[in-house]
Order: C-alpha cells, then structure tokens, then sequence
C-alpha cells in the first residue's frame, strides 16, 4: 500500500473554487461595512471637537465658532462680547481622514461662554448614501442621532 504524500490537483482546484465564491460573497458585505465605519468615526470626531470647543469657550471666557465645508470643520476661536468680528483658527478637522464621508450644516455653530448654542444640525453623509446627524441645541447640548 501507496501513503499519500499530498492533494491532488481536483482537491486543490476545489479549495480554491471553494474560497472565490467565499470571496465574491464578503468583498460587498466588507465595503458596506467599511464605509459604515468611516461615518461613526467621523461623527465621533465631529461631536468630540464640538464638545472640546464648548468646553474651551465656557473655560476661557470666548466665543467658539465651527464652520463646516464639504472637506473639513475649521473651530475659531473669537470675543464677540467685546464688539470683536474677527475669528482666530484654532483647529482644522479634516474629513479627508474619512475618505467618502461629506459634512453639511446650513449655519455655523457658535458656542458662548455659558455654554450655549446657535441650535443647529450637521450632517454627515458616506458614499453608500448612510447618514448621521450631529445637533447641538440652543442648550449646548451634543447630541449624534
């Protein structure tokens, strides 16, 4: 009697048809799922800054604005309770680090020494058309829904 010492060609070709269909069947799921994930990722983002924004106007005494672009959050840093207009960046958040997901919010945000806030929602959509929405109430309540 002969010990087998491998596979044969067919068993090879089985395993191997056996794993493209495997393949063909998860590469959609994993894209889906891939996409889904750079949108909770930039929502967190987006609500950790807001609220990081929040927290250092009520700490310093100024007013803090966010403006949203398609590509990006800029915070600014301003003192409109001294007749101030001008608004010095202090933090760009990219969205290009969440590639395929777009903001929008019609206004920018601004948030008080008090902690209040314009009452506004932003936006967040993902290539495969999934949104999120940020809003921030009159309250300075964060909230992603």
């Amino acid at each position: 009697m002969r010990k087998s010492a491998g596979f044969t060609i067919v068993e090879l070709l089985i395993v191997i048809a056996i794993a493209g269909v495997l393949s063909a069947i998860a590469i959609p799921n994993f894209s889906t799922w891939v996409a889904s994930y750079r949108l909770k990722s930039a929502a967190q983002a987006v609500h950790a800054n807001l609220i990081g924004a929040k927290m250092l106007g009520a700490k310093e005494g100024r007013e803090y604005r966010i403006t949203t672009a398609a590509s990006a959050f800029t915070i600014q840093q301003g003192n409109l309770s001294s007749n101030s207009t001008a608004w010095t960046t202090v933090k760009t958040l990219a969205m290009t680090e969440y590639p395929g997901v777009t903001a929008n919010a019609a206004n920018a945000i601004v948030f008080v020494p008090r902690g209040t806030a314009s009452n506004e929602t932003i936006t967040l959509t993902n290539s495969k058309g999934a949104t999120k929405t940020i809003t921030v109430s009159i309250a300075g309540r964060v909230k992603i829904n």
